[in-house]
């Protein structure tokens, strides 16, 4: 079994960028009471309070907890952002919902009991929370590295500090990453860390940590020194790499490059240009690089405009040739006033034709002194009613032979490989005639057009397309839909117009999270309703996990939906597109449990008079559906629920009925839905749901007893509603199973399992040797392969007894490599299978879905256990209003009736950060090899 070497860490940083309220002097005030104190102290108190088993936890957890975890620090920005705040996080959320400076109309801010309600004032700002990156070298923690770099002062307060800092976001060359997966990004970690880490053993003035983001850039690299232009000497040797180089950085992982080499989409680029393994060498790895620089807040305290010279605390500048440009940002009318003050200070000045008006140099000096120079200006105090604004940009004078790299000459770059991806003139305008015979109107025609411009736009940018080609099936599908609907005569204009706006909105969706807080609004601020930050690749990551969850069904990939995140509370799926939540991006056991079932709506739609087994499991489907109608076989209007239950059972959960029991009462118990507006659990809903579970375990598990017997309630909050309903629920099933019509049901349930066992599985497992079957005789010889390259021993030539065979070989195949793959997880370890074709990659990634769904459930030991939350204020609580007395004894994690898992304890928060990040590593694994069959 394959597996990385590096273990994920337990932890993370994040970083927050943020204009502040003008005068620049306040910002060491305002920075200590609105963030310090009014966002991490209350956040890190928050989890204090609910962390209602922390008293179990191991002491080092706790001790780092208080410590070092949200406790932040700040640094001064130059450029179009002001504020730059670190800390070391344990979850996504603080990034992802709470991260709001200064703007005291939050959510929680509002929810807050002793919240101030004060003036909220514009402000712009963006997140990003970076995890350990996956490496092959040894990398210490995160935690490590923030008590070297920004939290040096926690633990050593007289320790020298290094005074000047910078962020560089990097964007991987996506051409190795898709069919190369993780080994290309593992590759460019292992040689950056390599190459700043050989710099420090010089005894250069600096310091790094490395993080891997899941926004629209791979890497973030923060930099703590006291020079810019040794960061900057840095950031350009980072920038300039090459293949070539990764080639001569040897420490035993040349088989992972020669993979890269030889499996990447760069490979399928080059094919037909001269010499293309030189060419392939020449190519760089990173294709875009973004840089903040700053420097730290405590330099100086500016409240009493006194320069900091404290030498024990940090170490002294060293740039000498930099020079500080100051950008004011006149307002309209007030342009003469400041002209005029600058000119009575006799102060140089130059006017700048663009969005800033002037450019005037702060005086030159000692640097540090520029600085105070700089934050306690003056002139900015008294034109502050002339300007809106200020930027401020070093100046660096740097000597062509110092920049790293070589001359670039004959350089392959695939912007026209990009361009044949995108939708043609010739598509276009023919898409356009099939408007007009659809008669719609001006502005529908135009939206729909726009689409495809807009995907256009995407496709060849050669930082996004990665994520953009996520689109491409749909769009493909819906230029057939529209010729369709061009040809159907009797459709009236508004219908017409109802189905393409729905596409639109689809499409506008997914278009979105691709593009949100990409590098192309690098200086936009965080706007999206949802969420902050940018989640390019985790969308794109489950778009790929869904699309080959739907090639077990069997379902084209021109027709898999793609993957938009909105803010529905479950999983939603249509022909255009799956929506999931931001939290399910985040907290994925929900997608995971239940995105195969989804799948299953489209599944006899799309398979209609294909096979034999197929028709009659449709025309067997219509049957029951109109004697459900006619009330003979109630509760079966729709039977793909009921089909995509059995998929998920045998395919999802390998036939485990525990497992598969304890997901779906978590997919009932975390949904908001599910619960009346007082809090208690929808009477009507949980009927039905037991209804449902109870008819399936009739046909999937007779023999386990389940629902035959009048037992305990899968969880506590649902105990009242068990006793009055399941003897009466077992009565009504007991008579649907009595009549005649029962049979029909009976032979459904029937055909399902001889679809979902004698096709799909066995068409799954026989992608691990991905060979196409004729004749039966090849049938034959294939079983018996896939049998002995699992170490199994064919006892029959008997066509029948090999499937029986060969099932049976599957499920305990999927049983031993899911154990494996939780205990990676468990370890914080990627498994990585060399996947290559993607009919493997469909049981691969069941066997990690499959393994991180017994990991939580062995973690929650079983036990289905519902958070309870105060009626008042709605906050998680271990007692009960009016009944101090009865107090909840809680697991590690438990379901919250908002949506989710809830984590009641320090290390099990820890332990849940480590686990998903070694879940989408190894699921990025599987999607990005696949991700090359778009291209």
């Amino acid at each position: 079994m394959e597996e990385s070497k590096h273990l994920i860490d337990n932890s993370g940083i994040f970083l927050g960028l943020s204009t502040i309220p003008l005068p620049l002097k306040q910002g060491k005030a305002f920075f200590r009471r609105e963030i310090q104190e009014g966002i991490f102290k209350q956040y890190k108190e928050r989890i204090r309070q609910f962390s209602f088993n922390r008293t179990k936890d191991d002491a080092a957890y706790l001790n780092d907890f208080d410590r070092y975890f949200y406790e932040v620090r700040a640094y001064y920005l130059f450029g179009k952002f002001d504020l730059a705040v670190l800390s070391v996080v344990d979850d996504f959320r603080l990034g992802s919902k709470t991260f709001h400076p200064y703007s005291h109309l939050t959510e929680e801010a509002l929810a807050a009991v002793d919240g101030r309600l004060l003036q909220p004032e514009n402000f712009t700002f963006q997140t990003l929370t970076g995890y350990s990156p996956q490496m092959i070298t040894e990398y210490p923690s995160l935690l490590e590295h923030a008590r070297a770099t920004f939290l040096a002062d926690v633990d050593q307060p007289k320790e020298q500090r290094f005074p000047l800092f910078a962020s560089c976001s990097l964007k991987l060359n996506s051409a190795f990453t898709i069919g190369g997966g993780n080994n290309f990004s593992q590759l460019a970690a292992s040689m950056i860390y390599s190459r700043l880490e050989a710099s420090l053993d010089y005894k250069e003035h600096f310091d790094f940590i490395i993080l891997q983001t899941f926004s629209w850039n791979e890497f973030t690299v923060l930099f703590f020194a006291d020079s810019y232009e040794t960061i900057t000497k840095h950031i350009l040797q980072i920038r300039e790499l090459s293949v070539k180089e990764l080639s001569m950085f040897d420490y035993g992982k040349n088989a992972l490059l020669d993979f890269v080499q030889r499996e990447a989409l760069m490979a399928k680029f080059l094919a037909e240009q001269p010499n293309p393994l030189k060419q392939m060498e020449n190519a760089h790895i990173f294709v875009y690089s973004q840089t903040v620089f700053g420097f730290d807040i405590a330099l100086f305290d500016a409240t009493d405009g006194e320069v900091t010279t404290d030498k024990n605390q940090f170490k002294p500048i060293l740039d000498d040739s930099l020079q500080l440009n100051m950008q004011l940002f006149v307002k309209p009318g007030h342009l003469k006033t400041v002209a005029q003050y600058f000119d009575q200070k006799e102060r140089k000045w130059r006017l700048h034709i663009g969005s800033g008006d002037f450019i005037y140099p702060v005086p030159n000096g000692n640097l540090q002194q520029s600085y105070h120079e700089l934050l306690n200006n003056t002139d900015l105090g008294e034109l502050d009613k002339h300007i809106r604004g200020i930027q401020t940009h070093p100046e660096l004078k740097l000597d062509t032979s110092e920049i790293a790299g070589e001359v670039v000459e004959n350089h392959y770059f695939y912007t026209s490989e990009l361009y044949q991806l995108a939708f043609g003139v010739d598509t276009l305008r023919e898409l356009r005639g099939h408007l007009v015979r659809c008669k719609v109107s001006k502005t529908v025609r135009q939206r729909v057009i726009n689409m495809f411009v807009n995907y256009n736009n995407g496709i060849q940018d050669p930082v996004l397309y990665t994520y953009f080609i996520d689109l491409r099936p749909f769009l493909q599908k819906t230029l057939r839909d529209i010729e369709g609907m061009a040809d159907e005569k009797t459709r009236t204009v508004e219908e017409t117009s109802d189905m393409l706006d729905v596409m639109t909105n689809d499409f506008e969706k997914a278009f979105r999270n691709r593009f949100h807080q990409s590098h192309l609004m690098s200086d936009i601020t965080d706007f999206n309703i949802e969420f902050n930050g940018g989640v390019q690749q985790l969308v794109s990551l489950f778009d790929s996990a869904y699309k080959i969850m739907a090639s077990v069904l069997l379902i084209p990939y021109d027709k898999r939906p793609t993957l938009g995140v909105s803010s529905i509370s479950g999983i939603v799926a249509n022909d255009n597109l799956v929506e999931m939540s931001y939290a399910h991006l985040l907290q994925p056991s929900l997608f995971l449990s239940t995105g195969t079932a989804s799948a299953a709506k489209a599944f006899l739609s799309l398979h209609q008079g294909q096979e034999f087994v197929f028709e009659r499991f449709r025309q067997k489907t219509a049957i029951v559906q109109e004697l459900s109608l006619i009330e003979q076989l109630p509760f079966l209007e729709d039977l793909s629920d009921l089909f995509g239950d059995m998929i998920n059972y045998y395919i999802t959960f390998n036939g485990d009925t525990n497992l598969f029991l304890f997901w779906y009462w978590h997919y009932f118990l975390q949904n908001p839905n599910m619960y009346n507006q007082q809090g208690t659990v929808n009477e009507e809903l949980f009927l039905l749901y037991l209804l449902r579970l109870m008819l399936l375990f009739e046909y999937l598990d007779p023999e386990s007893g389940h629902f035959r017997e009048k037992v305990l309630a899968p969880a506590h909050d649902l105990q009242d509603l068990w006793f009055r309903w399941f003897p009466r629920t077992r009565q009504k099933i007991d008579e649907i199973l009595n009549e005649p019509a029962a049979q029909e049901l009976d032979d459904w349930f029937q055909l399902a399992k001889s679809v979902i066992e004698d096709k799909l599985i066995i068409d799954n497992y026989a992608g691990l040797v991905d060979k196409k079957i004729e004749t039966e005789e090849e049938k034959i010889k294939l079983y018996q392969q896939i049998l002995r390259n699992n170490n199994a021993f064919a006892l029959t030539t008997d066509l029948f007894d090999l499937e029986m065979e060969l099932i049976r070989s599957r499920s305990e195949e999927m049983r031993y490599l899911s154990e494996q793959i939780s205990l990676l997880i468990k370890q914080g370890r990627v498994y990585d299978p060399d996947v290559l074709s993607a009919r493997s990659a469909a049981f691969y990634l069941q066997a990690v879905v499959l393994g991180y769904l017994k990991l939580l459930y062995d973690e929650c030991q079983g036990n289905l256990s519902v958070l309870y939350r105060t009626e008042e204020s709605g906050k998680p609580a271990d007692t009960y209003e009016g009944a101090t007395d009865y107090r909840r004894i809680y697991p590690k994690y438990t379901f919250d009736p908002r949506g989710g898992l809830f984590l009641t304890s320090i290390q099990s928060r820890r332990d849940y950060f480590k686990y998903r990040i070694a879940l989408y590593n190894s699921i990025n694994g599987i999607a990005s090899k696949m991700k090359k069959e778009l291209f």
